[in-house]
């Protein structure tokens, strides 16, 4: 009796051994990496660019050092009110209105993902009286991120930009590298993409040293990810004035 007992716990502790292993195996298996959405990738138009000027910092005088952050440079001044209603026109800061809202001449994005990787490039054309007089490099913004593997909250750091050479009407020769400047990529409800980069460091000639907040929204115009060139794409001329 005792012998058929002991044969029967060992049958059990054996039972349970072997489930037990079987458990531990499978907590063992790795979880899926996570991986970028395939139709993801593609060139994407410019629909919305919002620009905020933070941290002034660097200034030659208090006069430039208030001044630096008294306009919100957008080709939409309406939405970037939508979106920022706490910092648009209040006050003295953030002014954007229909009246000096920039021209967004050129706007191109093109996102490619190589070995799980994600690439943004970005080329814009803007033109406000605003812009030509304080801050003419600005008007053309040929962007270059950092390539991220976050395939779970698409964040990055670290971009590198040329901007206008105004005396030679063309791209600048150089590059500015902007290693801490992070960004993140989000996909809205409606299907149109979002990226938010933070530009920390950008030097505004003749005026300070900024941050700027990045705003834009992209949708899809083709699956093609051939790369974007770094060329004026318009003469920068001003808008006519309405009848």
């Amino acid at each position: 009796m005792k012998k058929s007992l002991l044969l029967i716990l060992a049958s059990l502790f054996a039972i349970f051994a072997l489930s037990g292993c079987a458990e531990d195996s499978k907590n063992d298996t790795p979880a899926p990496t996570p991986t970028f959405p395939s139709d993801l990738a593609g060139t994407y138009d410019v629909v919305f660019f919002g620009s905020q000027v933070i941290n002034p910092r660097n200034a030659d005088d208090d006069f430039a050092l208030n001044y630096a952050d008294s306009a919100y440079i957008s080709n939409d001044c309406t939405k970037a009110a939508e979106l920022y209603p706490d910092i648009i026109n209040q006050g003295n800061k953030n002014q954007c209105t229909a009246e000096n809202q920039a021209q967004l001449l050129d706007g191109k994005v093109l996102i490619s993902i190589v070995d799980n990787k994600m690439n943004i490039t970005s080329r814009m054309q803007l033109y406000s009286d605003f812009m030509a007089q304080m801050s003419p490099a600005d008007m053309y913004q040929y962007t270059q991120y950092n390539e991220t593997a976050d395939a779970v909250n698409y964040e990055g750091k670290g971009v590198k930009g040329w901007n206008y050479d105004a005396a030679n009407n063309a791209p600048s020769a150089a590059s500015t590298e902007f290693p801490e400047s992070p960004f993140k990529v989000t996909k809205l409800a409606d299907g149109s993409i979002r990226i938010d980069m933070t530009l920390v460091g950008k030097v505004v000639e003749g005026i300070a040293t900024v941050d700027a907040k990045n705003t834009i929204i992209l949708t899809k115009i083709s699956d093609d990810t051939t790369a974007l060139t770094n060329a004026l794409q318009k003469e920068f001329t001003p808008a006519e004035p309405a009848n």
